[in-house]
Protein backbone atom coordinates (compact mmCIF):
# COMPACT_ATOMS: atom_id res chain seq x y z
CA UNK A 1 0.00 0.00 0.00
CA UNK A 2 1.54 3.31 -1.10
CA UNK A 3 1.29 5.82 1.71
CA UNK A 4 2.25 9.45 2.09
CA UNK A 5 2.58 10.42 5.74
CA UNK A 6 3.67 13.39 7.80
CA UNK A 7 5.22 12.28 11.10
CA UNK A 8 5.70 14.54 14.11
CA UNK A 9 7.73 13.92 17.27
CA UNK A 10 7.73 16.39 20.14
CA UNK A 11 7.71 14.08 23.15
CA UNK A 12 11.27 14.66 24.33
CA UNK A 13 14.07 17.19 24.42
CA UNK A 14 13.84 17.76 20.67
CA UNK A 15 11.18 18.17 18.04
CA UNK A 16 11.16 16.89 14.49
CA UNK A 17 9.00 16.30 11.45
CA UNK A 18 9.45 13.78 8.65
CA UNK A 19 7.71 12.89 5.40
CA UNK A 20 7.24 9.31 4.22
CA UNK A 21 6.36 8.73 0.57
CA UNK A 22 6.97 6.04 -2.06
CA UNK A 23 8.28 3.59 0.52
CA UNK A 24 10.94 5.75 2.17
CA UNK A 25 11.56 8.76 4.38
CA UNK A 26 11.89 11.65 1.93
CA UNK A 27 12.76 14.48 4.33
CA UNK A 28 13.49 15.07 8.01
CA UNK A 29 13.69 18.40 9.82
CA UNK A 30 14.73 18.45 13.48
CA UNK A 31 15.96 20.76 16.21
CA UNK A 32 17.17 19.97 19.72
CA UNK A 33 15.23 22.04 22.20
CA UNK A 34 13.70 21.48 25.63
CA UNK A 35 11.44 24.50 25.21
CA UNK A 36 9.81 26.39 22.37
CA UNK A 37 8.09 23.46 20.68
CA UNK A 38 5.07 25.65 19.98
CA UNK A 39 7.20 28.06 17.95
CA UNK A 40 9.45 25.54 16.18
CA UNK A 41 7.31 22.52 15.33
CA UNK A 42 4.95 23.94 12.68
CA UNK A 43 7.82 25.48 10.65
CA UNK A 44 9.66 22.14 10.85
CA UNK A 45 6.63 20.34 9.44
CA UNK A 46 6.30 22.89 6.64
CA UNK A 47 10.02 22.62 5.87
CA UNK A 48 9.86 18.80 5.75
CA UNK A 49 6.94 18.86 3.32
CA UNK A 50 8.73 21.43 1.16
CA UNK A 51 12.01 19.47 1.16
CA UNK A 52 10.14 16.31 0.15
CA UNK A 53 8.24 18.16 -2.57
CA UNK A 54 4.96 16.95 -1.08
CA UNK A 55 1.88 19.16 -0.81
CA UNK A 56 -0.11 18.73 2.38
CA UNK A 57 -3.17 17.81 0.33
CA UNK A 58 -1.35 14.68 -0.86
CA UNK A 59 -1.07 13.28 2.66
CA UNK A 60 -2.87 10.06 3.56
CA UNK A 61 -2.48 10.71 7.25
CA UNK A 62 -0.57 12.45 10.02
CA UNK A 63 1.06 10.47 12.82
CA UNK A 64 2.44 11.95 16.04
CA UNK A 65 4.09 10.61 19.16
CA UNK A 66 1.54 10.45 21.96
CA UNK A 67 3.84 9.86 24.90
CA UNK A 68 4.85 9.35 27.50
CA UNK A 69 6.95 12.47 27.39
CA UNK A 70 6.90 16.20 27.92
CA UNK A 71 3.40 17.40 28.78
CA UNK A 72 3.77 20.65 26.83
CA UNK A 73 5.63 19.06 23.93
CA UNK A 74 2.98 16.38 23.51
CA UNK A 75 0.14 18.89 23.53
CA UNK A 76 1.89 21.00 20.87
CA UNK A 77 2.58 18.01 18.64
CA UNK A 78 -0.91 16.57 18.95
CA UNK A 79 -2.56 19.94 18.34
CA UNK A 80 -0.51 20.38 15.16
CA UNK A 81 -1.25 16.83 13.98
CA UNK A 82 -4.99 17.26 14.51
CA UNK A 83 -4.97 20.70 12.87
CA UNK A 84 -3.22 19.47 9.71
CA UNK A 85 -5.32 16.31 9.55
CA UNK A 86 -8.54 18.28 9.91
CA UNK A 87 -7.51 20.77 7.22
CA UNK A 88 -6.54 18.02 4.77
CA UNK A 89 -9.32 15.61 5.69
CA UNK A 90 -7.15 12.66 6.72
CA UNK A 91 -6.73 10.65 9.94
CA UNK A 92 -4.52 11.79 12.82
CA UNK A 93 -2.86 8.67 14.26
CA UNK A 94 -0.81 8.18 17.40
CA UNK A 95 2.48 6.36 17.95
CA UNK A 96 3.73 5.61 21.45
CA UNK A 97 7.12 7.02 22.38
CA UNK A 98 8.19 3.46 23.24
CA UNK A 99 7.48 2.22 19.71
CA UNK A 100 9.22 5.25 18.23
CA UNK A 101 12.42 4.39 20.12
CA UNK A 102 12.04 0.69 19.32
CA UNK A 103 11.79 1.57 15.61
CA UNK A 104 15.29 3.03 15.80
CA UNK A 105 16.72 -0.39 16.73
CA UNK A 106 17.49 -2.70 13.76
CA UNK A 107 15.74 -6.07 13.87
CA UNK A 108 19.05 -7.97 13.75
CA UNK A 109 20.27 -6.16 16.87
CA UNK A 110 17.26 -7.42 18.84
CA UNK A 111 18.02 -11.10 18.32
CA UNK A 112 18.79 -13.03 21.49
CA UNK A 113 17.57 -10.38 23.92
CA UNK A 114 14.40 -8.80 25.23
CA UNK A 115 14.00 -5.18 24.13
CA UNK A 116 13.29 -2.77 26.97
CA UNK A 117 12.68 0.90 26.22
CA UNK A 118 13.53 3.27 29.08
CA UNK A 119 12.47 6.91 28.85
CA UNK A 120 13.53 9.88 30.94
CA UNK A 121 10.77 11.61 32.90
CA UNK A 122 12.95 14.23 34.64
CA UNK A 123 11.86 12.61 37.89
CA UNK A 124 13.10 9.71 40.03
CA UNK A 125 10.61 7.45 38.28
CA UNK A 126 11.38 6.71 34.64
CA UNK A 127 9.04 5.16 32.06
CA UNK A 128 9.53 1.58 30.85
CA UNK A 129 8.07 -0.95 28.45
CA UNK A 130 9.16 -4.46 27.47
CA UNK A 131 8.47 -4.90 23.76
CA UNK A 132 7.99 -7.75 21.30
CA UNK A 133 7.51 -6.11 17.90
CA UNK A 134 4.73 -3.58 18.39
CA UNK A 135 3.31 -5.67 21.23
CA UNK A 136 4.54 -5.71 24.79
CA UNK A 137 3.82 -5.75 28.46
CA UNK A 138 1.97 -2.80 29.91
CA UNK A 139 4.12 0.31 30.19
CA UNK A 140 4.92 1.44 33.71
CA UNK A 141 6.60 4.18 35.73
CA UNK A 142 9.16 3.13 38.35
CA UNK A 143 12.49 3.98 39.88
CA UNK A 144 15.49 2.33 38.27
CA UNK A 145 15.86 -0.08 41.18
CA UNK A 146 12.19 -1.09 41.15
CA UNK A 147 12.24 -1.48 37.36
CA UNK A 148 15.01 -4.10 37.55
CA UNK A 149 12.74 -6.42 39.53
CA UNK A 150 10.07 -6.19 36.82
CA UNK A 151 12.33 -6.95 33.87
CA UNK A 152 12.45 -10.43 32.28
CA UNK A 153 15.19 -12.93 33.02
CA UNK A 154 17.98 -13.35 30.50
CA UNK A 155 19.78 -10.88 28.22
CA UNK A 156 18.23 -7.42 27.93
CA UNK A 157 18.70 -4.90 25.12
CA UNK A 158 18.01 -1.32 26.15
CA UNK A 159 16.83 1.63 24.04
CA UNK A 160 15.54 5.08 24.88
CA UNK A 161 16.99 8.20 26.45
CA UNK A 162 17.21 6.60 29.93
CA UNK A 163 18.89 3.42 28.66
CA UNK A 164 22.31 4.30 30.06
CA UNK A 165 20.84 4.98 33.51
CA UNK A 166 19.15 1.56 33.57
CA UNK A 167 22.21 -0.19 32.15
CA UNK A 168 24.29 0.90 35.15
CA UNK A 169 21.80 -0.55 37.63
CA UNK A 170 21.47 -3.81 35.69
CA UNK A 171 25.23 -4.17 35.35
CA UNK A 172 25.65 -3.63 39.09
CA UNK A 173 23.18 -6.48 39.63
CA UNK A 174 25.25 -8.71 37.31
CA UNK A 175 22.43 -8.89 34.76
CA UNK A 176 23.38 -9.46 31.08
CA UNK A 177 22.61 -6.15 29.40
CA UNK A 178 23.61 -4.04 26.42
CA UNK A 179 22.47 -0.71 25.02
CA UNK A 180 21.29 -0.51 21.41
CA UNK A 181 23.72 1.25 19.11
CA UNK A 182 20.86 3.15 17.44
CA UNK A 183 20.67 6.90 17.86
CA UNK A 184 17.77 8.74 19.48
CA UNK A 185 14.29 8.35 18.06
CA UNK A 186 12.90 11.12 15.88
CA UNK A 187 10.03 11.69 13.45
CA UNK A 188 11.77 9.54 10.84
CA UNK A 189 11.49 6.57 13.22
CA UNK A 190 7.82 7.40 13.74
CA UNK A 191 7.23 7.55 9.99
CA UNK A 192 8.96 4.23 9.31
CA UNK A 193 7.13 2.44 12.12
CA UNK A 194 3.75 3.86 11.11
CA UNK A 195 4.22 3.00 7.43
CA UNK A 196 5.31 -0.54 8.31
CA UNK A 197 2.37 -1.12 10.65
CA UNK A 198 -0.21 0.35 8.30
CA UNK A 199 1.26 -1.58 5.39
CA UNK A 200 0.78 -4.81 7.34
CA UNK A 201 -2.79 -3.89 8.19
CA UNK A 202 -2.07 -3.03 11.83
CA UNK A 203 -4.48 -0.34 12.99
CA UNK A 204 -2.89 2.71 14.59
CA UNK A 205 -4.69 4.33 17.52
CA UNK A 206 -6.06 7.87 17.32
CA UNK A 207 -3.70 10.66 18.31
CA UNK A 208 -4.45 11.03 22.03
CA UNK A 209 -1.89 11.71 24.78
CA UNK A 210 -0.46 8.99 27.02
CA UNK A 211 1.17 10.35 30.18
CA UNK A 212 1.60 7.32 32.54
CA UNK A 213 1.59 9.72 35.46
CA UNK A 214 -0.15 12.97 36.29
CA UNK A 215 1.48 16.01 34.63
CA UNK A 216 3.36 18.52 36.76
CA UNK A 217 1.33 21.39 35.34
CA UNK A 218 -2.38 21.94 35.41
CA UNK A 219 -4.77 23.56 32.98
CA UNK A 220 -6.92 26.27 34.49
CA UNK A 221 -10.61 25.51 34.53
CA UNK A 222 -12.82 27.90 32.55
CA UNK A 223 -14.39 30.65 34.61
Amino acid sequence: MALTLLAIDSAGAACSAAVWSDGAVRAVEAVATERGHAVRLAPLAAAALSAAGIAAMRLDGVVATVGPGSFTGLRVGLALAHGIALAVGVPAWGMSSFLAHAAAVPVEERRGAKLVVALDSRRAERFFQILEGEEGAAAFAATLEDAVARLPEGPVLLAGDAADDLRGVLAAAARPVRVAAAGPADAACVARAAADMLGRGVALPPARPVYLRAPDVSIAAPR
